[in-house]
């Protein structure tokens, strides 16, 4: 876990990052900056920012057709969406990013993404999907 000192810095960093990203028209990099930004700000609940700053990434990745960008951004606005409890939204956003990350052959993100619709159908059912599934664990039967 980042202490709070490690964040500002962190966030100094990415600024720093996304301004070079600027200064040389490296639209890919920009993104990059944007979606680690986002992130950061997801992290310490400020999920409109978070928000914000994905929604400009994925504008950038689309625009210039880096689809695992796209993806990556997706799989990052569906945790963003499962923390503020909008779990149809969450599924459908990594679905779509799970989609891209098959078609690029990215097993890393394919996991990440089926990793994801698990812990987000545990979070939706919670102990009635572990009763279900683990009857003796749980001790019902």
């Amino acid at each position: 876990c980042m202490t709070w000192g490690q964040r500002e810095r962190a966030r100094d960093l990415y600024e720093q990052s996304l301004a070079l990203a600027r200064e040389l028209d490296n639209r890919a990099g920009i993104a990059i900056s944007l979606r680690e930004l986002g992130t950061l700000y997801r992290e310490i609940a400020n999920y409109q920012k978070a928000g914000e700053l994905y929604q400009q990434s994925l504008d950038i990745d689309r625009d210039v057709g880096n689809r695992a960008g796209v993806a990556s951004t997706l799989h990052q606005l569906g945790i963003l969406h499962q923390i503020q409890g909008e779990y149809d939204r969450a599924r459908e956003l990594y679905r779509r990013s799970l989609a891209i990350d098959r078609e690029l052959g990215n097993r890393a993100g394919v996991v990440e993404n089926v990793r994801q619709l698990g812990v987000l159908t545990v979070a939706r059912f919670g102990g009635h999907l572990r009763r279900r599934i683990f009857p003796r664990v749980s001790g019902h039967n």
